[in-house]
């Protein structure tokens, strides 16, 4: 019996889709990116141009009193993925990470583009396809 593969459509580049495909493709799945701009995460590179805080170093139980909802809900998702999880994410990227003066943390060199270009590499070698221009 032949196995059925799956393809799996993922609208847009910003961080949250990038790591959908990313989990995605990590299972097995044949995904294709669809962006309406010409170059992947541009919003997450315009905020990065000048410095790209990637998480808050406060503890992880602290969270979920910066956001608006029910507090049960951001716990069990920060005790899903945490802030530590997704520092190690990053560096799981070849990329360095520190905490700055401001008890938030940064990735090394401040920008955004070594981040999404590593993230992008990653995808691509995962057999992820990009479909850039595409509304």
């Amino acid at each position: 019996m032949k196995r059925q593969t799956y393809q799996v459509a993922v609208i847009g580049t910003g961080p949250a889709a990038l790591m959908a495909a990313d989990v995605i493709s990590s299972s097995g799945f044949e995904v294709s990116i669809f962006e309406k701009r010409n170059t992947p995460a541009r919003k997450l590179l315009i905020a990065g141009s000048s410095g790209l805080n990637v998480t808050h170093a406060m503890p992880v139980e602290k969270f979920p009193t910066k956001y608006s909802g029910a507090p049960a809900f951001w716990s069990n998702l920060f005790s899903l993925f945490s802030p530590k999880d997704w520092i190690e994410f990053i560096h799981q990227l070849g990329i360095k990470t520190f905490k700055g003066t401001s008890e938030r943390y940064f990735v090394e060199g401040m920008k955004a583009s070594s981040l999404v270009a590593n993230w992008k590499e990653r995808l691509s070698e995962r057999g992820v396809k990009w479909l850039f221009n595409k509304r």
